[in-house]
Parts: structure tokens; sequence; C-alpha cells
């Protein structure tokens, strides 16, 4: 991985993922190979069932958490929250966004509105 903080770490993780009509599912784990050996897990949940034949419900849950061992404390957690219709390749609605930062967890949340356009090949 790659950032503009902390420049390039090595990492090892794995990735499972499970996509139906209705579901999609993502699961993350990592961990990394230099210094500190970060620990990382990130989820994906997306529920999306039909409502009729143009509308679905959309529906994501989002989480990230990360714990550095060598310190023995958090370095950073979020969780977002999506909740809308689907229409083709467009979603929309609500959306919540909390984060928390460093060993004592600051916390930032965003509350809002949310649009996504859904490239395809």
């Amino acid at each position: 991985m790659i950032n503009h903080v902390t420049g390039f770490r090595k990492q090892v993780g794995l990735q499972y993922s499970y996509a139906n009509q209705k579901w999609l599912v993502v699961l993350v784990p990592v961990v990394d190979l230099a210094d500190g050996h970060n620990l990382e897990m990130m989820d994906l949940v997306e529920f999306k069932p039909k409502i009729n034949d143009k509308l679905k419900l959309y529906t994501r849950l989002q989480g990230l958490i990360i714990y550095d061992p060598t310190e023995k404390h958090h370095s950073r957690s979020y969780i977002t929250a999506r909740l809308g219709l689907s229409v083709k390749n467009y979603q929309f609605g609500l959306g919540h966004t909390t984060d928390w930062y460093g060993e004592n967890r600051f916390v930032k949340q965003n509350t809002g509105l949310f649009a996504r356009v859904l490239l395809e090949h």
C-alpha cells in the first residue's frame, strides 16, 4: 500500500467477496509487515432488494478499524452507513459517517445526502 502520510508500506492480507443481485459482502483483513505491524480490518455489506421493476432499496454499511499492537492503541476507525434508492446505475439517499482517530479516539461525524453513479463497461 502507498499513501501520502506513510509512503510505501508492505502488507499481507486476504479478501473475501460474495455478490449476487441482492447482496455484496467484502471482508479484508490486513497485517503490516513493517515496523508497527498494524492490524487492519475493512468490511463492507450492501443489501439491494428489488422494490419493483425499476426501483431497488440501496443500503450499505462499511467499516474499518486499524490497531497498532506495538503501541497498543487504536489508530483509526470509521463506520459509513447509506440508506437510499437505486434506479439503473444511480444510487441516492441519506448517508452518515463517523470517524475515530488516534489513541484518544477523536470523533468526527458527517451526515447528509449522497449520490453515486456506477460506471459499467
